[in-house]
Formats: structure tokens, sequence, C-alpha cells
């Protein structure tokens, strides 16, 4: 009988089909595929994994795991969906619609743990799978001393730029990018030499972080009062007023369509700079 579990991992299947590519089970792989496997001999249980990120690679791990999996009669599908937080918030209990899996961020693990659709990524996974990954991707799975996910990946903010619209090298420190930006952007022709959304929490706390301040810690204290970032965030602000309004759709359309030589964001971007 097919196991109900949403995760954002197939568990050591997908391990298998982004880390080590198609090939022979190892014993922990082997105990995977008896947790996800069938009771009926020669039954086929299909997965259903939502997510929403790019189909092509999607579809190269279903490829990948399906090969792996065939002799368990077990057959991974990969679904698209947008807004997948407000889907799984919708259809998270629902057997019939909604999915086995997910592959998504970890940031809203809290809520869908606190409605109860999701069960324990040790259910099916020991723990010592994870002892080789970064230790910080793990923790950020774990909910109140609960294992419920499994990292694939993790992503941070890039500085990515036009080649045709820098002048000259990249600066090496932030201060050197000050400089740069002092004197390549004009704010009233519209025209800039870094975007960034500076105001969104996220593409400051690199700022926050390098000076030693802190937004919440992992006891949920607040360091926003802190001096730290206090002076994080007045050094940020000079950037900012060099960095067109901070909106998303504002900072992404500005660089695609040329007007500014740089952008800070996360690789989510690329996709549509290469479109561009």
């Amino acid at each position: 009988m097919k196991k109900r579990m949403l995760s954002l991992l197939l568990c050591a299947v997908m391990t298998i089909g982004t880390l080590s590519g198609c090939g022979s089970k190892t014993e922990k792989e082997e105990k995977t595929t008896e947790a996800l496997g069938n009771d009926a001999e020669g039954e086929v249980t299909e997965v259903k994994i939502w997510h929403d990120g790019d189909e092509n690679i999607m579809q190269t791990i279903a490829d990948c795991a399906n090969e792996k999996l065939a002799e368990d009669n077990i057959k991974v599908t990969f679904e698209k969906k947008s807004g997948l937080t407000d889907q799984l918030q919708l259809y998270g209990n629902d057997e019939s619609n909604g999915p086995d899996m997910y592959l998504y961020a970890h940031d809203s693990l809290g809520t869908f743990a606190e409605m109860g659709i999701l069960a324990p990524i040790t259910d099916v996974i020991s723990e010592d799978v994870m002892a080789d990954l970064l230790p910080m991707t793990v923790e950020a799975g774990n909910y109140k001393d609960t294992q419920y996910l499994m990292p694939v990946y993790y992503e941070t903010l890039l500085f990515m730029y036009n080649k045709a619209k820098w002048d000259g090298e990249v600066p090496e420190t932030t201060e050197g990018l000050y400089d740069y930006m002092a004197a390549h952007t004009d704010v009233d022709a519209g025209t800039y030499a870094l975007v960034n959304q500076h105001s969104t929490a996220y593409n400051v706390a690199p700022f926050i972080n390098g000076f030693g301040g802190y937004i919440i810690d992992k006891d949920a204290n607040p360091g926003l009062n802190t001096q730290e970032t206090k002076d994080a965030i007045a050094y940020n602000k000079k950037f900012a007023e060099l960095e067109a309004d901070g909106d998303y759709n504002t900072v992404t359309a500005l660089f695609n369509e040329g007007q500014a030589a740089a952008i800070i964001g996360g690789p989510w971007l690329v996709s549509g700079i290469k479109a561009a």
C-alpha cells in the first residue's frame, strides 16, 4: 500500500537522480524503495510530486529515477504548479487531488507542519543519509526537533551583470561598487549601474549578516534593534538611493531591458535573463 506523505524530496530516489546519476542500488536506497513499494507483487506504485521548478530539470530527474525504480514497480511523476504554497495549503491532505511529495523551498515548512500535511522524512529514510550534507541545509528542514525535509540544493543571491553594459572590471569591494554606482547611475534618466530589492529582508540580509547583525535568531529573538543591524541598514541605505525603487518587477525589468548594467538576485532570474 502506498505510504502517504509530503516531502521536499523523493527521499533517496531523488538523491540518486540529482547527486549520483543512475546506477546500482545501495542498501540505504533499497530500504527507501521498500518504504515506497507495493504490497501486491506487480502492482505499480505511482508517486506524484509537485514542484515549481524548471520542467526540463524535473523531467531529467524523473527519467533517471524511473529507470532506477522500474524493477521495484515505482513510477515517479512530476507536476508543475503555480502558486505552490497556496496549492499545498488547499490540497495538502486531499488524497485524490493532492501530491504524495513536493519539491519546494523550505520557508513554508512551519506552516505546513502545523497544518498537519507533512510526515517526517525519517519515516522513509534514516537520518544518517544526510550526514555528509551541509548542516545548515539539513537544519532548514527541521521543525520542532522533527526532520521533515531533505535538501536537494540551496540557493543564494548572485551579482549578475551585462558585459555589454558594464564599464571595466567588477569591483572587488562594496565600497568600490558604490563608487562605480555613483559614477554610472543617472536616476533622472532611469539608468542604473546596479539594481536590487534593497528594501526586502532577504536582499538586505547579506549586509546585516556581514555586519554581525541578525533579523531573528534561532530562539526567535528579533535582532533589528541591535547596533550591528542598525549599522548595516544605514550602510545599505546609501546603495538603495542608487538602485531604483526596489520592487521585484521593477528591478527585473530594468535589468532585462538594458537600463541597468547589473542586478542582485537569485538564480530563479536566470531563465528570464537568458530569454532577454
